[in-house]
């Protein structure tokens, strides 16, 4: 606020609340210049106001004990001068309000959502590709620990000592004496092997052995 001539110069801001202030014995009469005349705001007395003269429907003037002078919420068009008992008191200069912070919008609230979850979903996929990599590893270790089992079972198997080759010729004990067999023996020894002694009767020496043994091919 600034003194010129008498007059205090008061800067306010749109949309704010201001207090023109003036001296008075206890009785004021607020008016405001207009188009080159005044035109009357209100009359007040001991702190309380008398008369309203200019329409007021949001009740934005009103006085202070003191018959301050109190405008709510001015505007560009309460710029001015205000006059206190027909005295040039104020200059008033309302400025216009900075322009507002522009808040996000819905489109860009919504863009960042989309950038978000898009986030959110890859990081899910790759949590899932590492451990598909991780089960995969692991079933591939599984399987090479089996086929090591297998190779080492086959080793020891292909290398367990070899059976005995299969006789030639087996051993049967048939009854000493028998005609048939005695010839079946002879015959066999005769074509493929020496012949083992030949068995006696038993009826003309009664110690020998009751059973002889002949040597039979083995079938292949």
């Amino acid at each position: 606020m600034f003194v010129l001539a008498g007059i205090f110069s008061q800067s306010e801001t749109e949309g704010s609340n201001i207090t023109l202030a003036c001296r008075n014995e206890g009785k004021v009469v607020w008016e405001k210049g207009a188009d080159g005349g005044r035109s009357t705001i209100l009359t007040a007395e001991d702190g309380e106001i008398t008369q309203r003269l200019r329409p007021d429907p949001e009740n934005r003037y009103s006085v202070l004990t003191d018959l301050s002078l109190v405008i709510r919420s001015v505007s560009l068009s309460d710029s001015g001068i205000y006059y206190c008992n027909s005295a040039p008191a104020v200059n008033l200069t309302v400025n216009p309000a900075p322009p507002a912070e522009a808040s996000p919008s819905f489109f860009t609230k919504g863009f960042f959502m989309a950038i978000a979850v898009l986030v959110g979903v890859l990081l899910i996929m790759l949590a899932l590709f590492v451990q598909r990599c991780c089960f995969k590893r692991k079933a591939a270790r599984a399987t090479k620990t089996d086929n090591v089992y297998e190779i080492v079972n086959d080793e020891a198997a292909t290398t367990q000592p070899a059976s005995s080759p299969p006789k030639e010729y087996e051993a049967i004990y048939v009854l000493a004496g028998d005609p048939d067999v005695i010839k079946l023996g002879l015959k066999n020894q005769s074509a493929a092997s020496p012949l083992k002694p030949q068995a006696q009767s038993t009826e003309n020496n009664p110690s020998e052995p009751l059973y002889s043994s002949i040597q039979l091919p083995r079938p292949l």
